[in-house]
C-alpha cells in the first residue's frame, strides 16, 4: 500500500481546498502533478515534493518516472520513510520483492509503528518464501488492529502456502517410501526367481 506525504504545508492547503469539490480522476491527477511538478522546479532539495510528484505519476501509471522521483527523494533524505515505502511498493508490484525488502526495513526503522509498512514488508517477505517473519509481522499488526484487512489477507495467504508445502512434503515422503519398498520388493522377487531357475547340481 503506497503512502502519500502531506507534510508540505502549501500542498496540504491546496489539496484540502480541492477535497471540497468533485474531481474527475484525470483532472485530479493533472492538478496534483502540476502542483508538485512546479514545487520541484522552484525549490531546491525538496524531498517531500519529489515523493508527492512520484505518487501522482504512479497513480497515472507512469511507474518508471514515479520510481525515479522516489529515488531522488531518498537521495535527498535517506531516512524519509514515505519515499522508501512507496519505492518498495512500486518494486514489489513489478515482482522485485527482493529489492523492496531493504527499503521496507529502512522505512519501518524510521516509523516502527506504521502498520501499512509492516504489512508491505510482510507481503514482500511472503513473496520470497520467508513465511515465518511474514507471519510474525502480520500477527503484530493484527494484535493492534484485529480487523486490518490487508494483514488478514496476507496471513491467510501465508497459512495456505505453508499448508500446501506441508502436504506436498508429506506426499513426497510417502512416495519416496513406496518407491524404496518397491525397489526392495523387486530385488527380493528377482532373487527368488533366480534361485528357482538356477539349475540343480549333483555331487561331484
Amino acid at each position: 500500500v503506497a503512502l502519500r506525504s502531506y507534510a508540505w504545508g502549501a500542498a496540504a492547503l491546496v489539496l484540502a481546498g480541492c477535497a471540497a469539490r468533485t474531481w474527475h480522476q484525470q483532472g485530479y491527477w493533472r492538478n496534483s502533478f502540476t502542483l508538485f511538478d512546479h514545487t520541484v522546479r522552484v525549490t531546491s532539495g525538496n524531498y517531500l515534493a519529489f515523493n508527492n510528484r512520484g505518487y501522482a505519476l504512479y497513480e497515472a501509471g507512469r511507474v518508471d518516472e514515479a520510481m525515479a522521483d522516489y529515488r531522488r527523494s531518498l537521495e535527498i533524505n535517506p531516512h524519509y520513510s514515505d519515499a522508501g515505502n512507496n519505492l518498495g511498493h512500486a518494486l514489489a508490484e513489478r515482482g522485485r520483492s527482493v529489492e523492496a525488502i531493504p527499503l521496507y526495513r529502512a522505512a519501518l526503522a524510521a516509523k516502527p509503528q506504521q502498520r501499512e509498512i509492516m504489512v508491505n514488508l510482510a507481503n514482500a517477505l511472503s513473496d520470497v518464501g520467508q513465511w515465518d517473519e511474514a507471519t510474525r509481522l502480520y500477527e503484530d499488526v493484527l494484535a493492534r488492529e484485529p480487523g486490518h484487512v490487508n494483514a488478514l489477507n496476507g496471513l491467510g495467504v501465508v497459512l495456505a502456502f505453508v499448508g500446501v508445502k506441508m502436504i506436498l512434503a508429506h506426499t513426497a515422503y510417502k512416495l519416496d517410501t513406496l518407491v524404496s519398498l518397491g525397489i526392495i520388493a523387486g530385488i527380493l522377487l528377482t532373487a527368488i526367481i533366480a534361485s528357482l531357475l538356477r539349475p540343480a547340481t549333483g555331487p561331484a
